[in-house]
Formats: structure tokens, C-alpha cells, sequence
């Protein structure tokens, strides 16, 4: 990694992302970020604790930006085409269902649209417990979420 640790890099702009995204190579999986969605968090941090670890060359193959979209923000994780089955495998642990396409809100599209059928849209089953559940579990459950997310961080930090 060039530069100083901690220095920021410039950021892409909108149009640079979706040229990016355009690439065969690259699937890109769209979850919202804040507003907390339950499982895009936890999903992002067992991809990276199991098989892209940070500040290695496997590291460097997990791309996550976070993007603001329709007074939103929303994580965009891609990921070698070659290696999406351990977002696939993964993703069901996270209760998370992935859906073809970008994601829509009303009339708006999501501004990333890579090349038409690499983009995907992690999405919370209709039967989750953030929708069905009362305000108690709920809760529990973002605390769960958080202190799982947590635990694995520390952990890597830990090995190191």
C-alpha cells in the first residue's frame, strides 16, 4: 500500500466507479450501509476475516467503497468474479438474500450499473426479524450484529 497509513486517497468519482464496475472480472454487491441494514456489516467483516485478509495480496482483491445515493449511504463489495462463492456461501449466515441488479428506490435507479449483469443487491428477507420482529428483539439483534463484527475484527488484530 503506497502512501502514509491513514492518508486519505483521492476518491473516485461516480463516473470513474461505474467505468470500473464495467469489468468482466469484478462482481459488485450493493447493501446499505447507513441506515444499519443487519447482516451487510457482518458480511463484509467474515469475507474479510476468512479469505481477504487486510494488508496482504488476497487483501487487495476485496474492494469496498461506500457511495451516498438518495440521502443514503450504501456499501458497493466487489469481489474476483472467480471467487463470488464465498459471498454466496457466506451471505445466507448474514440472513442476507442476494438479488440481481442494482438497487431501486421509487423511480431511482442505482447510479452504479456496472456491465449490465454484475451487479447484485444484498437484501433483507421478507421474513427477517428487523420486519417481523418487536422492538426488544430487534435491538438485541443490532447488538449481536455489532459485538460479531467486533469480535472478528479484534481477532484479526490479534493474530497480527
Amino acid at each position: 500500500m503506497d502512501g502514509i497509513p491513514g492518508q486519505t486517497k483521492n476518491l473516485p468519482t461516480l463516473e470513474e466507479l461505474q467505468e470500473a464496475a464495467k469489468s468482466p472480472d469484478y462482481f459488485h454487491f450493493v447493501g446499505l450501509y447507513d441506515p444499519f441494514q443487519p447482516g451487510v456489516r457482518l458480511l463484509f467483516a467474515l469475507l474479510q476475516n476468512a479469505h481477504y485478509p487486510p494488508e496482504t495480496p488476497r487483501g487487495e482483491k476485496l474492494i469496498v467503497v461506500i457511495i451516498e445515493w438518495v440521502g443514503q449511504k450504501w456499501v458497493i463489495i466487489s469481489l474476483p468474479r472467480a471467487e463470488v462463492n464465498f459471498l454466496e456461501e457466506i451471505a445466507p449466515r448474514c440472513e442476507l438474500q442476494v438479488d440481481q441488479g442494482g438497487p431501486q428506490l421509487g423511480n431511482e435507479d442505482f447510479p452504479i450499473k456496472g456491465n449490465g449483469s454484475n451487479v447484485f443487491t444484498l437484501m433483507t428477507p421478507l421474513d427477517h426479524l428487523l420486519l417481523c420482529g418487536d422492538d426488544g428483539q430487534i435491538s438485541a439483534m443490532i447488538h449481536r450484529e455489532f459485538f460479531q463484527v467486533l469480535a472478528l475484527d479484534k481477532g484479526w488484530k490479534n493474530r497480527n
